[in-house]
């Protein structure tokens, strides 16, 4: 899905856990044991896949995260006066 939401390939992580995997590259960059976090992901995360867009996917949820922009700015209205009869 994220492939086919950004339109471009993704290379997913053999890790398992890569939330704490990321944690620990920014915590090897903070020690300087490397100088950046694109140098730590370097070191450190192996692909293990790339996944390629398809193309009518992109369409599909283009057009639905349009609907979901439409229906945000519909209620946005609906959320001032809820928040504002907290205030009250």
């Amino acid at each position: 899905m994220i492939a086919d939401v950004l339109r471009l390939p993704v290379k997913v992580a053999a890790q398992a856990e890569t939330g704490a995997l990321g944690a620990a590259m920014a915590a090897a960059v903070g020690a300087g044991r490397f100088a950046s976090l694109d140098e730590a992901a370097a070191a450190m995360v192996a692909p293990s896949r790339e996944v390629v867009p398809d193309p009518c996917l992109a369409g599909f949820y283009q057009r639905r995260f349009a609907l979901w922009q439409a229906v945000g700015k519909s209620l946005a209205p609906h959320w001032a006066a809820l928040r504002d009869l907290g205030q009250a």
